[in-house]
């Protein structure tokens, strides 16, 4: 009698337990390669989504809050650094591109992180190959008190185009919330990044909205930027 014939008579006599041996080692194979594969796929977001940004400038702490903060929009924000360092990165030459984020408060309704930014930033690409779509009405952030808005905020909170809605410093729930409104200009394609539940306003509003204002020289050196207008340094 050869080992094949004695291993199947084994099994034939202990049907159940061999059945449960075989259903325990495919289980534990089908979640080994099941955890691979999410890896693979959540490694292959995070790495699509950071390939957007080159370098991120911010103030001194943690560097794990800062791109949590920046490129994927959670964690606790950070402080933002004054707008000169903004304006000294724009007019150095070895810098291609200079993009302002200015973040820390939420949307009243959902919770949803704001970003004071430009209206450069659209013009770019968010992640390679590919650049931002809005729908057919929509504009990126031509006035002061205007917001483009993801596609995941627009479907949550039911807003489309002409809405208004109020900043909130802190939590949704328990955050200030400021008296300037901003008004929904532009809804962006779905990106299937972080963008899509960001809230982006103009930065000349953000810094407007009271509770933002930053000393005197730095606003006239801010405004002076918007412009083309020199400052004299200190």
């Amino acid at each position: 009698m050869n080992t094949l014939t004695i291993a199947w008579k084994s099994i034939r006599q202990r049907r159940v337990a061999s059945l449960l041996t075989a259903l325990s080692v495919a289980l534990g194979v089908t979640l080994m390669i099941s955890v691979l594969v999410i890896n693979g796929v959540i490694d292959r977001m995070f790495n699509q989504t950071a390939s957007g940004y080159d370098l991120i400038v911010g103030p001194k702490g943690s560097a794990l809050q800062l791109v949590l903060n920046t490129v994927f929009r959670v964690g606790a924000p950070i402080e933002n650094l004054p707008y000169r360092y903004y304006t000294e990165l724009k007019n150095d030459s070895r810098v291609k591109e200079a993009i302002p984020f200015a973040i820390g408060d939420v949307t009243q309704k959902g919770g949803f992180p704001i970003v004071g930014t430009i209206p450069r930033y659209f013009a770019l690409e968010y992640i390679p190959g590919r650049h931002f779509r809005i729908n057919k009405e929509g504009k990126f952030l031509p006035g002061t008190w205007d917001s483009v808005i993801g596609s995941a905020v627009a479907k949550q909170n039911n807003w489309k185009m002409g809405d208004e809605f109020s900043l909130i410093h802190g939590s949704a729930e328990s955050g200030h919330v400021h008296d300037e409104k901003f008004k929904i200009v532009g809804i962006l394609a779905p990106t299937g990044t972080p963008n899509d539940r960001t809230v982006f306003v103009n930065l000349r509003g953000f810094y407007q909205v009271s509770g933002h204002e930053k000393p005197l020289e730095e606003a006239i050196r801010r405004e002076a930027a918007f412009f083309g207008e020199k400052v004299d340094e200190e």
